[in-house]
């Protein structure tokens, strides 16, 4: 048996990056970028007016001047037109290419405008009032958006922005999730007294769609040949086997036995932590991992969110968020030896985070993940933990 650290360890040790594909800006949404993006021009390109207006001169308002005639107008689009003298305004509209020469954009709220000159209400304003200079935001040259970053809408913006009709991502794993067990039945069918649906598989696809991949479900009896036979197909096919049951010491956990003759390699099994314990992880052919978690429902998803989703991350060129700490509301004590993951309800108290212990009644009680968002990790060392102690978390929502 592994600690939970050892587990990590060995489970990130195994990463490989997801080999690269170009997608079209549109259909790139939600992957996980390949390729470092920068900035082909400042940003803006150009001294851009903010307001629609007039733009005149600093110079004018110093000496005086309230009044001014009005020599064009330049819209946006429109090439940059030239100074016409401090005496004279432009009509200027917002995006528009700051016109050579001048210094303050006034909108036009606060002028008086005649058919050819306009008057100002007021004359307090100061030079680059209403202009976004050229490069105020980004500079040419300059990394807009690291590899490894989730690309959303602000990115897909950006990447227009600097001309990327196409770009490089990681490709998405194509994931097989079984669930095994004679017990289980589909979700559609109405189950027996000694029967349950199949749930899950279905939650942890639920997970690992929403992050981008494809996933299939599969269900496999509690039958060493059929699991050999089946599990042996799926290895073919797919990129990443995630398991759910079958893993434990009981007669009819042949998982992984059935792992061993379709040679897996074991990096490990069994973990000492509570739910998991039963955890077992391992390689096919140096490229495939195989995740096999225990059945019970709040264990799956434990081990899915602590161990799982860090390996996919890796793969796909992304750094591991920092670890997030909150504080317990009130103390508590408890006898144990393995590292212990009870549920929690997460909420903010005058700027603090702060955890709510609700560990519900065991790791069986699905329904108790919808009454928390995040696990709290304690030390096996640990059996006393007083109010205000902090704890590091690991949020599923």
């Amino acid at each position: 048996m592994v600690s939970v650290k050892e587990a990590l360890d060995q489970v990130i040790s195994a990463v490989r990056l997801r080999p690269t594909v170009s997608l079209p800006l549109e259909k790139a949404w939600g992957m996980v970028l390949a390729e470092d993006v920068f900035a082909d021009r400042d940003f803006p390109p150009f001294d851009r007016v903010c307001m629609d207006g007039i733009c005149i001169h600093s110079d004018a308002l110093k000496s005086g001047q309230t009044e001014f005639q009005l020599a064009g107008m330049a819209a946006a689009g429109m090439p940059q037109f030239e100074f016409q003298g401090k005496d004279k305004a432009l009509e200027v509209m917002t995006g528009a290419i700051l016109p050579k020469g001048y210094d303050i954009v006034i909108p036009v709220e606060e002028l008086k405008i005649n058919d050819d000159s306009v008057l100002l209400k007021r004359t307090d304003w100061k030079s680059g009032v209403n202009i976004h200079t050229q490069g105020r935001d980004r500079k040419q040259g300059d990394l807009l958006i690291p590899s490894g970053k989730r690309i959303g809408a602000p990115e897909i913006g950006v990447m227009a922005t600097v001309g990327l009709s196409s770009v490089k991502v990681y490709k998405p794993f194509n994931i097989a999730i079984v669930s095994t067990g004679d017990e289980l039945v589909p979700i559609e069918e109405l189950p027996a007294a000694y029967q349950i649906r199949t749930s899950n598989s279905v939650q942890l696809a639920s997970v690992l769609k929403a992050k981008g991949h494809q996933v299939n479900c599969f269900h496999i009896n509690d039958d060493q040949q059929v699991l050999e036979e089946k599990l042996g197909e799926i290895l073919s096919v797919y990129d990443m086997l995630i398991l759910s049951g079958g893993v434990s010491k009981g007669k009819l956990d042949f998982v992984p036995a059935a792992l061993e003759q379709l040679n897996v390699e074991k990096l490990f099994h069994r973990v000492a932590q509570k739910p998991g314990k039963p955890f077992w992880f391992g390689m096919k052919d140096q490229c495939i991992p195989v995740f096999a978690f225990p059945g019970n429902p709040v264990s799956s998803f434990l081990c899915l969110h602590k161990y799982g989703l860090p390996y996919i991350e890796k793969c796909m060129g992304q750094e591991l968020a920092a670890i997030e700490y909150a504080s317990l509301d009130e103390g508590f004590s408890f006898k144990k030896t393995l590292t212990y993951f009870p549920t929690v309800e997460l909420y903010y108290k005058e700027g603090s985070l702060r955890a709510r212990l609700k560990p519900g009644q065991g790791s069986g009680d699905l329904s108790n993940l919808m009454d928390n968002n995040a696990f709290v990790e304690l030390d096996a060392a640990i059996i006393e933990v007083e109010k205000d102690t902090l704890l590091p978390v690991l949020r599923y929502r």
